[in-house]
């Protein structure tokens, strides 16, 4: 194997490491996330959309995921926040944004979640186990 070669391991990127195992699950999260909300829109205020899309793309991953893990409400919550958050600015600055920057604004809240949770790791969930 060369300069520039993947690496023989299965499943690894080209740095070596293996994929971060929460990523595609919270792409796929945010994409149904962005159906739903683009789906609630035109019936419902922009919070209200969000906040039952959100709700319900939760509900519908329990069973994937299995049980429900402890850290998952405040995860929830922390979605939420942001993803509101990102919709009261974009309204605040932009009061006559479409549905297009609502939903720019909302994959940009999902992407900074996976970002942040890359970044930051699961620190908390690794001390209360290692408390127990």
């Amino acid at each position: 194997a060369g300069p520039g070669a993947l690496p023989s391991g299965r499943g690894a990127l080209p740095s070596g490491r293996p994929p971060r195992p929460y990523v595609v699950p919270a792409a796929v999260l945010a994409l149904a996330h962005l159906l739903l909300y683009a789906a609630l829109r035109p019936a419902a205020a922009e919070q209200v959309a969000n906040a039952l899309s959100l709700l319900a793309c939760w509900t519908l991953a329990l069973p994937v995921r299995g049980r429900l893990p402890r850290p998952a409400p405040p995860a929830l919550a922390a979605r939420l926040a942001l993803t509101a958050g990102s919709l009261a600015v974009l309204r605040h600055t932009v009061p006559a944004a479409g549905l297009r920057a609502e939903l720019a604004a909302l994959a940009t809240a999902h992407l900074s979640l996976v970002l942040a949770r890359s970044a930051f790791g699961r620190r908390g969930r690794r001390t209360e186990s290692t408390a127990s």
